[in-house]
């Protein structure tokens, strides 16, 4: 099994986002499942969360251990139906593009990045509900 070590900075504990629960659910349970997919064993996956002032924004990260994404397809990921894994079954290459969707409608944005000690990193940055006046 692959290990996953969830890290909260003080910092977002006092931040506010206002994103329907559920959704965000979708977007970490997605994101989560993918890392375990691909991390090692040895490795694990890294949930985070950190608050960020003066910008007031909150950004969290799924950070995985496996061999990160081929660096052209860093953007193509989040394009619906787009897989590299299309001998798995029941995946449709929906994930990514649904979880995109999700965090921009509620004005934040979704990134994917190579570690350079290998892997991924996909991080979410939310405004807060405190920087709105």
């Amino acid at each position: 099994p692959v290990a996953v070590t969830v890290a909260i900075d003080p910092a977002a504990e006092d931040s506010i986002l206002r994103v329907n629960e559920d959704r965000l659910r979708q977007v970490l349970g997605n994101l989560l499942d993918n890392a375990v997919d691909f991390a090692r064993t040895d490795v694990g996956v890294v949930l985070s969360a950190a608050g960020v002032q003066p910008s007031w924004t909150i950004t969290i990260a799924v950070e995985d251990g496996g061999p990160g994404n081929p660096p052209r397809d860093t953007e193509q990921i989040f394009r619906r139906f787009y897989s590299d894994r299309t001998e798995r079954q029941g995946h449709d290459g929906l994930g990514l593009a649904v979880c995109r969707a999700i965090v921009e409608g509620y004005g934040g944005s979704i990134t994917a990045r190579n570690r350079p000690e290998g892997g991924a990193t996909f991080e979410i940055v939310f405004p807060s509900a405190l920087g709105v006046a």
